[in-house]
């Protein structure tokens, strides 16, 4: 039997996620645009906020601000995560792993990515994103994934993992 996703059982994931997953590295995802279908390439667009200052220092942005990006990819999540790659100016990141999980039963109810990414230096790190919205979730275990990195990528190389 499937819950409704208006039940305690069906929210909690996604208010747990939304209210202790937040820019706690350099990037937080504030707006997400996406269109696809058989006319057209799908595209989004992306505005990402720059919350550390050693990381919008990289890019040429001030603390706080908003970057907007946009791209086109094979389907709408693939375009969601070139324009947050290219938002945050890591566009040489590639994807390793890309899973999609129910967090509990029934069709309208949260689902969770988690995608692991290779950095510049073959570092991986891994994200995680709840949403009923599938390209929702994936832009947010992106965001997630790529909020750590910038550290590793800067590290001086005794002092990576």
């Amino acid at each position: 039997m499937s819950t409704p996703v208006g039940t305690d059982q069906a929210a909690d994931p996604v208010v747990l996620f939304k209210t202790h997953v937040r820019a706690v590295g350099g990037h937080e995802r504030c707006s997400l645009e996406v269109a696809g279908g058989t006319v057209a390439p799908p595209r989004a667009t992306v505005g990402i906020r720059l919350a550390d200052a050693e990381v919008a220092a990289a890019i040429g942005e001030e603390p706080g601000s908003v970057v907007t990006a946009t791209a086109s990819g094979d389907g709408m999540v693939s375009a969601a995560r070139g324009a947050i790659r290219h938002a945050v100016g890591r566009d040489e990141v590639s994807l390793v792993s890309f899973q999609v999980t129910a967090v509990c039963g029934g069709i309208d109810v949260p689902r969770e990515v988690t995608v692991t990414v290779e950095v510049e230096d073959q570092q991986r790190c891994t994200g995680r994103g709840v949403s009923t919205d599938i390209i929702e979730a994936s832009a947010c275990a992106d965001v997630d994934a790529l909020n750590p990195s910038p550290r590793l990528v800067q590290r001086s190389p005794e002092f990576k993992p």
